[in-house]
């Protein structure tokens, strides 16, 4: 995680922060451009349907930055080639199959 290093961050906390900072950001943003695409073709604009997405959104929102959290803090403490590998393998689909081929037999 080359910008967790050269941002000078000791335990990874703040970069996450930082992070979300600047994902909300670029989602402004693109979302402004959005807007002004559409204005300039004079089409309507979405609506955020915020009604109905305010609880799931809210849920996926804090469980997706709960994770890159932990993820962060597994790279952290145990660096590159086993927390960051650790944690994009638990999100692959042929996880189970790789678990039990490296398992020795009973």
């Amino acid at each position: 995680m080359v910008p967790l290093k050269l941002g000078g961050s000791k335990g990874g906390i703040d970069f996450v922060v930082s992070f979300g900072v600047g994902v909300a950001i670029v989602t402004c943003g693109m979302w402004v451009l959005l807007v002004l695409a559409l204005r300039i073709q004079q089409r309507p604009i979405p609506s955020l349907q915020l009604r109905v997405m305010w609880l799931p959104g809210s849920i996926a929102g804090i469980v997706w930055s709960a994770g890159n959290f932990f993820s962060t803090c597994a790279t952290v403490l145990l660096g590159e080639a086993i927390g960051y590998s650790s944690c994009q393998g638990e999100r692959h689909p042929a996880l189970p199959s790789r678990v039990v081929a490296v398992t020795p037999p009973p």
